[in-house]
């Protein structure tokens, strides 16, 4: 569908055109007429017009003078020039101008039409190359844009062992990529572990400090060289950095990634490690890699730092052993909370000295879990009472320094003793009355009958109310009540340990001894010697 535009200051003239011929049929569905050049240009400026038909000489302005105007202003318009004089000074001048056709007046109709018709394909294959250029740009546009995310992919792949570095199809895919490495070059990995955020933030607020990461990484570690920073997983980002002189040593490298940790923990407050691996080939770069996660991995002595490959030492064979955590728990339930934070302190400083793996800090985050559901469980507290966001439990697994842990745990566990405490204040008048007869009756043999009749209630009832105000049912509290002042008589005498049994009111010694096992996690006589080391 096109446009068109009659200028002619004979008003004959311009009927003569617009009426005389079946512009539809040429696919022309709108056809415009000027009286003189300056309307013209209007028209021009304001409407988008396919092709114009102009007599030369008018008044005022000429057919040349509006050419040379289209020349700059509508440079694709198509013009057919019309004169009553074979002279050759305009049809020289209308053609240094541009114009597609010169026609002597009178036309001939069919003469106009064929000539229309030759312009008009020619303005639809213009329009057609200017469609394409448009969506060539639009494309390369996309593909320019795109073009670092395929790269990543490319590369994460070859990384992760998915594609042979040294197979053909890399090597075809580089070249389609612009990516300047060839089959017999170097690389060096660089892996980056974000591992503490300095501030609470949400997870839009973390994906754009993220992005920043990946940007000041690039500026710190490339330089004047080739290569590209991606994300791998949530705070994992990695840097393939392409080497063009293999007998540059590492040192500026390592010497920009300090800077690149000193500027994230000043400007992003994040703390965070660089991982270096030695240069190397594309068929060893997936060894490399596993080679940075595990150095990774075992990393708990030195957070917030660079290093290489030569400093990884398996600790797999560590003698270190597990926290006591039977001990722990005896703490815990009796207060002594700075012996208890001394007991965790002292184990995390033998992991820090590197006496022991990742993975002993890994068990010692699910062992203090552990001891916190036991601890609550047998003090009748529901856990999401005491931590709504239970995510507060389970990111001590992800720590990455036995600092982050200390906090964590000595945090939990303090939380985890004062909600005991408030328990015990919140507590009813009858829980309070049966928890007192149980105390003053410890070393005597007596039933929750007897409980019942001495408090003059109905002993189904007093059980109902007992577990509903505490969560734990009456006869497991009367159990644990004698454990503990076995525990108590246990390390305050020397009587033996059959008598303490017999004057708790336990007539047959293994079942108080299985009894005692399974609240303290040991027998009697471990337990005896165990304090007995505390107080040494």
């Amino acid at each position: 569908m096109f446009t068109l535009l009659v200028v002619d200051d004979e008003e004959y003239a311009v009927m003569g055109i617009t009426q005389g011929i079946d512009w539809l049929s040429l696919d022309i569905t709108r056809v415009l007429t000027a009286g003189s050049t300056m309307e013209a240009e209007e028209i021009l400026t304001r409407e988008s017009v396919d092709l114009v038909i102009s007599d030369i000489e008018m008044p005022g302005k000429s057919g040349i003078d509006l050419l040379m105007w289209m020349q700059v202003h509508v440079p694709g318009t198509q013009a057919i020039f019309l004169t009553g004089h074979a002279n050759f000074q305009y049809a020289h001048k209308a053609l240094q101008y541009g114009c597609s056709e010169y026609l002597l007046k009178p036309v001939e109709y069919q003469q106009l039409v064929r000539v229309v018709q030759k312009l008009l394909k020619e303005r639809t294959q213009e329009l057609d190359r200017s469609r394409l250029v448009e969506n060539y740009r639009e494309y390369k546009n996309l593909w320019e844009t795109q073009k670092p995310t395929f790269i990543s992919h490319l590369w994460r792949d070859i990384l992760e062992g998915r594609l042979p570095g040294d197979s053909r199809r890399i090597q075809e895919m580089f070249r389609a990529l612009d990516i300047p490495v060839e089959p017999s070059q170097q690389v060096v990995l660089v892996f980056i572990k974000v591992e503490q955020w300095l501030e609470e933030m949400d997870l839009r607020d973390k994906e754009v400090m993220r992005f920043a990461v990946r940007n000041v990484a690039t500026e710190s570690l490339m330089l004047d060289r080739g290569g590209i920073v991606f994300q791998l997983q949530d705070d994992s980002q990695m840097a393939v950095i392409y080497v063009t002189d293999a007998s540059e040593p590492l040192n500026r490298l390592l010497k920009n990634a300090e800077g690149f940790i000193e500027a994230s923990n000043t400007h992003l407050n994040c703390h965070l490690s660089c991982y270096v691996a030695a240069p190397a080939g594309l068929s060893d770069v997936s060894g490399a890699y596993k080679d940075l996660l595990r150095l990774e991995q075992e990393n708990i002595t030195k957070p917030n730092s660079v290093l290489q490959l030569h400093d990884f030492r398996s600790l797999s064979g560590s003698t270190l052993k597990a926290p006591d955590f039977a001990e722990w728990t005896i703490l815990l339930e009796s207060g002594r909370m700075d012996t208890l934070r001394v007991r965790i302190h002292e184990f995390l400083d033998r992991i820090s000295e590197g006496q022991a793996s990742k993975e002993m800090l890994e068990s010692f985050c699910y062992g203090v879990i552990s001891l916190i559901y036991s601890i609550l469980h047998k003090s009748g507290l529901q856990v999401s009472a005491v931590f709504p966001a239970r995510e507060k439990l389970s990111e001590g697994t992800q720590f990455h320094s036995t600092q982050q842990a200390y906090i964590w745990a000595n945090g939990l566990l303090d939380a985890v003793h004062e909600a005991c405490i408030n328990t015990s204040r919140n507590e009813s008048s009858m829980v309070r009355e049966v928890k007192n007869f149980i105390e003053n009756h410890i070393l005597q043999d007596f039933s929750r009958e007897d409980i019942a009749n001495a408090l003059h209630f109905n002993a189904d009832y007093l059980s109902r109310v007992f577990k509903k105000e505490t969560g734990t049912v009456l006869s497991d509290h009367i159990i644990f009540r004698r454990m503990t002042m076995a525990r108590k008589l246990l390390e305050e005498s020397n009587d033996r340990i059959a008598d303490i049994a017999h004057s708790l009111g336990y007539n047959h010694f293994s079942h108080f001894a299985r009894q005692f096992r399974n609240i303290a996690g040991m027998t009697p006589q471990e337990y005896r010697m165990k304090h007995r080391k505390l107080q040494m």
